[in-house]
């Protein structure tokens, strides 16, 4: 998947190897981390994206309904 994902021009960010693999890509405003789940042999992809409306609205929604809405 990282490959792949290079390949259409996503950028290593940072790199984990102990003791289960772990990359950090970005493209953007977008950070993609990967995890290896190790002996459970799983993969986990997170996609973020922080843009200015987006962190605002996250200010706005924990300033009316707290951390946990």
């Amino acid at each position: 998947m990282e490959t792949a994902l290079e390949e259409r021009g996503w950028q290593v960010m940072a790199r984990r190897g102990d003791p289960f693999p772990e990359v950090a890509l970005s493209s953007g405003s977008w950070r993609l981390e990967l995890h290896n789940g190790g002996l459970l042999n799983t993969t986990t992809l997170v996609a973020k994206r922080s843009t200015a409306p987006c962190d605002e609205a996250f200010r706005r929604a924990e300033e009316t309904q707290g951390p946990r809405g």
